[in-house]
């Protein structure tokens, strides 16, 4: 009963009389309670837009903006509450706060799992803490895929620029082949039109000469 008529301490205990009976404690021993607070997400916003709450979520590479709101319900100490969390993913320890909004910008492509939990009080921390996944997707040029297109693209291009350089190297000596040949004959024809013709036939007639008289050692060494 709330309408107490008397109190008595005795044997250190504190005994009170009540319009309903007799009731004591040991002022000794706590009296407190272990009562967990409900903890709740309020608002999850994805680059500024608010989403409905939910327990994951499955997000493009630019959606990596977040805000996460939340609240206890503690009412004899309300809006003094402490809070822990982190971003699995990117948090290996816990980070401590009174505020009860949360932000994460540019959050790289992975997933993620934010933890929370608001301290009791009995000054433990709640064992029924709040979890929500994100998965953040890679852009399109992190994606396997895009990196097999980019090799086999790029093993293209050295190998038409090979054969390019290979070609133009055989063109060129080609046509090398072609100036000598036709450097060659020029240099045939003007060696031709330097010889004197009736130099060349009085040899030769000499020569002829030699072999016909049986003179075979003149005619070789002429």
């Amino acid at each position: 009963s709330n309408e107490i008529n008397d109190v008595l301490k005795f044997d250190d205990k504190i005994w009170l009389a009540t319009n309903k009976g007799l009731t004591f404690f040991n002022p000794n021993q706590s009296t407190k309670t272990s009562v967990s607070i409900p903890l709740y997400i309020d608002k999850v916003l994805v680059n500024d837009i608010e989403q409905a709450v939910d327990n994951s979520y499955r997000l493009e590479h630019n959606q990596n903006n977040l805000k996460i709101s939340f609240i206890g319900l503690g009412y004899r100490n309300a809006g003094k509450l402490k809070y822990r969390y982190k971003m699995l993913g990117i948090d290996s320890d816990w980070n401590y706060t009174e505020s009860r909004e949360i932000q994460f910008t540019t959050l790289p492509a992975n997933e993620y799992t934010f933890v929370l939990s608001v301290l009791n009080p009995d000054g433990t921390w709640s064992k029924n803490e709040v979890q929500i996944k994100f998965v953040i997707l890679a852009p399109f040029w992190q994606k396997w895929w895009f990196f097999a297109f980019c090799t086999i693209l790029v093993f293209l291009i050295v190998v038409f620029i090979i054969r390019y350089r290979v070609n133009k190297a055989h063109r060129e000596e080609e046509k090398n082949l072609s100036l000598y040949k036709v450097l060659m004959g020029l240099k045939l024809k003007a060696l031709r039109a330097q010889m004197n013709p009736h130099f060349t036939f009085n040899v030769m007639n000499s020569i002829q000469h030699f072999i016909l008289n049986k003179d075979e050692e003149s005619a070789i060494r002429y």
